[in-house]
């Protein structure tokens, strides 16, 4: 690394997921747990940083060369046990000993605001989780060059430079955002992760899936105007149904992996994205409240220990007051667990009946897909109306399609008269929506004539989305979402907007080698 004119090497341990064999003898797994200590020989100008505070400094025979040995860790992962040798400066919050980063000379002070911040969402994680972080020591140490965003090492996490040091009127917003939201998914590892590991890397959304949720729920924590979860949808959720819409792909619970694949390959949008999708959705069926109580006993009955999906299971069913259908979760998270894709939910209405067919199948991006399983989900649903305006009809997980169950009809009579109906405004569901022609319609002509304010920023957002995904994959016509689409010359909202040029990229990039139809589709 260079700081200032000087280069200096540093040294810094990656052992997550299977690398601490390398540098010593172990069982190399995450449910088998020890606990470290480390005895480091180094220069005298260097220090040393790990899980632990220093506990001893020994002279040694070796001129300018000494031992530090480190407090002994807790119980845990041989994946979180760390290390680094470095000439960097320390600067931590005052009246707060435990919370601090290590940076280059050079860069000192300008991770002063992301530790303001960073102790802020840790302190709301910390009162969420109720359990204490027994290392009682969170250090983050900036690294110039990091493969990674970061690494959540017990006691020590490893940040890449750009996701904490930021200097006053230089960085751009969305790298703060960014940034924060790293910190933030790190921080949640104290609990998923650290104190609580999965028993193998094939169930990583165990840990993944809570950091990448609890990081959204952190920033809208300490910030409710941030709308963090608005942009969960946009940022996380999309991207996830975009990916996981593919012929062949794993599962969350590791399903259909084999043995050839290296726990580092496995390390894709499925833990993150999908995970965290489904324990969104599961954390609204269930209520805040009642998902609180389910996390912290969670924790507390598995503490130092491994956790498996069962044994998540076990806990959510114990705390089903806030379920508006009484369901088993375990079920329900089994079905998106264990089997790739996710469903398409298709609201067909019969107007002069008033019954409204809602049916499911796997949705496929590609449309050459000719064979499309008829795979099945639990699928809980809302339905709010145009007559209703931004209201639900029906609470989430009021109606339900079930496994093995392909359609159900139901009449709405008494909570439509004719206008449009959408299915999960706050798309919490991990599915995507298709209507029946006239109720795409009315939907593009109500949003066309200016009825933005009737219908919230995440729908507009999730009903675009839809509809150039289903586009995409045939299953509608393309005029659908370009009709649709001409409403955005009034909209003011981030969500529909990013959801909307995410579609025009796709359609620019497959368009390049068509000048006239690429160029009538440029954001200008």
């Amino acid at each position: 690394m260079f700081d200032l004119l000087h280069f200096r090497w540093m040294g810094v341990t990656q052992f997550s997921p299977t690398f601490a064999r390398a540098a010593f003898p172990c069982f190399d797994e995450p449910h088998l747990k020890a606990n470290f200590q480390l005895h480091l020989g180094h220069y005298k100008d260097e220090r040393v940083t790990s899980n632990t505070y220093p506990l001893v400094t020994t002279p040694t025979d070796i001129a300018n060369y000494t031992l530090t040995t480190m407090l002994r860790t807790p119980k845990m992962s041989t994946y979180l046990f760390c290390w680094s040798i470095h000439n960097f400066e320390y600067d931590g919050l005052s009246n707060i000993s435990f919370f601090g980063i290590w940076t280059r000379s050079s860069m000192n002070g300008k991770g002063n605001k992301a530790l303001e911040n960073g102790y802020k969402i840790y302190s709301s994680l910390q009162s969420w989780m109720n359990i204490g972080n027994p290392v009682n020591k969170v250090v983050h140490l900036a690294v110039p060059d990091f493969h990674f965003s970061a690494m959540e090492n017990w006691g020590m996490i490893t940040f890449r430079e750009s996701a904490l040091l930021h200097g006053e009127n230089v960085t751009s917003t969305e790298t703060i955002h960014k940034g924060l939201t790293t910190m933030a998914h790190e921080y949640a590892h104290t609990w998923f992760g650290n104190l609580v590991t999965p028993k193998f890397w094939t169930v990583a959304w165990l840990k993944e899936g809570f950091a990448t949720y609890f990081a959204y729920i952190a920033r809208s924590l300490v910030d409710p105007g941030l709308r963090s979860m608005d942009l969960f949808v946009v940022e996380n959720l999309e991207s996830a149904l975009a990916e996981d819409s593919r012929k062949h792909l794993r599962t969350m619970n590791g399903k259909d992996v084999s043995d050839k694949n290296s726990s580092l390959s496995i390390m894709d949008f499925v833990p993150y994205k999908k995970g965290s999708s489904v324990i969104r959705m599961i954390a609204e069926l269930m209520g805040n409240q009642s998902f609180q109580t389910a996390m912290r006993s969670y924790l507390k009955d598995r503490s130092y220990d491994y956790g498996t999906p069962s044994l998540l299971y076990d806990h959510l069913r114990r705390y089903p007051d806030g379920l508006v259908t009484p369901v088993d979760l375990g079920e329900v998270i089994e079905s998106y667990a264990n089997q790739p894709g996710y469903p398409l939910i298709t609201l067909t209405r019969d107007y002069s009946s008033n019954s409204l067919t809602i049916s499911q199948q796997r949705f496929y991006q590609n449309p050459n897909y000719g064979y499309r399983k008829n795979s099945t989900w639990w699928v809980p649903l809302s339905l709010t109306t145009q007559y209703g305006f931004d209201a639900d009809v029906s609470g989430f997980g009021a109606i339900w399609l079930r496994k093995n169950q392909m359609t159900i009809t139901i009449n709405v009579g008494n909570i439509s008269t004719g206008g449009w109906i959408i299915c999960d405004r706050h798309k919490v569901g991990y599915y995507r929506v298709n209507y029946d022609p006239q109720n795409w319609n009315m939907l593009t002509e109500h949003l066309v004539s200016g009825g933005c304010d009737r219908i919230n920023q995440v729908a507009r957002a999730t009903i675009l989305d839809d509809a150039f995904n289903l586009a995409r994959g045939d299953y509608i016509n393309y005029s659908v979402p370009f009709r649709l689409a001409r409403y955005l010359i009034d909209e003011t909202e981030y969500e529909p907007w990013l959801a909307a040029i995410n579609s025009f990229a796709f359609l620019n990039k497959n368009f390049q080698h068509l000048p006239v139809l690429r160029d009538s589709i440029q954001v200008r």
